[in-house]
């Protein structure tokens, strides 16, 4: 499949799921998801999750696209997906879910695409500000789409700045944390003048603040262990194409986006850590404390 032409084709349709979930964004119901009151984030779910991930799947059904499907919401259309093939769409319908109950526009639709297990190239939309941020592997930089006419959107390169030098986003659940061996490297990281927002924690949870932050420069990195492939791991190749730097915890970044079939005892669709700034020296003292 062609990345590129197939994100061309499916941004009029993304345009229209992000307008309607802004429309119904105040007063929208809450769902459950399992109680977890360690992680709101992972529990967070509301009506316009289900809505905008039927739409996007119902279309992508009736445009006969043959790609396999890892969708973040369980609903009626995942199962009409070929089980089967090298490529596999991934789609968070309403990734920062948590500030779109709040009625904040932090929130976006993440699509990736992966080829043999191997990240081809991802989509987002950030509905509330009017912008597509793109990128595939076989550019050299990352993009942003903004519509200008109907149907008619406009590329640019994506350049990014950092605006804020010292704020980091992160996640770190007791489960993945059983020992408090990230919590206390946290510590040392606000020790050093560092701002950490955590997205699970309620006593630090800032639902202004998202992965996606990222892309506007409201934070300058984030980073986490156990990646999944439908937001942290996509968001990155757009910050690496835009100049950013994207290492896992030892600075390194060998097979950084292959996802499916790992070796290294990682769930599948999910990376054992990663780190994403675009700040060098801030990147480098993540490191230093984060390193394993």
């Amino acid at each position: 499949m062609n990345t590129e032409q197939f994100f061309r084709d499916i941004l009029p349709k993304l345009q229209e799921t992000g307008k309607y979930a802004l429309s119904i964004q105040e007063g929208i119901r809450s769902l459950s998801k399992g109680i977890d009151p360690e992680n709101q984030a992972a529990s967070a779910l509301t009506e316009a999750d289900i809505i905008v991930q039927e739409e996007l799947l119902k279309y992508f059904l009736d445009k006969s696209y043959g790609f396999r499907i890892f969708a973040e919401e369980d609903t009626r259309y995942v199962d009409q997906f070929p089980s089967e093939g090298d490529t596999i769409v991934s789609l968070d319908p309403v990734d920062g879910t948590l500030a779109y109950k709040t009625n904040l526009p932090n929130f976006c639709t993440v699509l990736a695409v992966y080829e043999k297990g191997f990240l081809d190239g991802v989509l987002v939309h950030t509905p509330a500000f009017g912008k597509f941020y793109a990128a595939t592997q076989n550019r050299e930089r990352s993009w942003i789409w903004t519509p200008e006419e109907p149907g008619d959107f406009v590329m640019e390169d994506f350049v990014y700045v950092p605006k804020s030098r010292n704020v980091v986003l992160t996640y770190n659940p007791k489960k993945i944390d059983p020992n408090g061996k990230q919590a206390k490297k946290l510590d040392k990281l606000r020790e050093l003048g560092i701002v950490v927002h955590e997205i699970d924690k309620k006593d630090k949870l800032d639902p202004a603040i998202g992965i996606n932050s990222i892309l506007r420069g409201e934070i300058s990195a984030y980073f986490r262990t156990d990646v999944p492939c439908l937001d942290w791991g996509p968001i990155s190749l757009i910050m690496g194409k835009a100049g950013g730097i994207v290492t896992d915890y030892n600075g390194q970044n060998p097979d950084l986006h292959r996802y499916w079939g790992r070796t290294d005892g990682t769930k599948e669709s999910r990376l054992p850590s990663i780190v994403v700034s675009g700040d060098v020296t801030l990147h480098s003292t993540l490191v230093d404390v984060l390193k394993e």
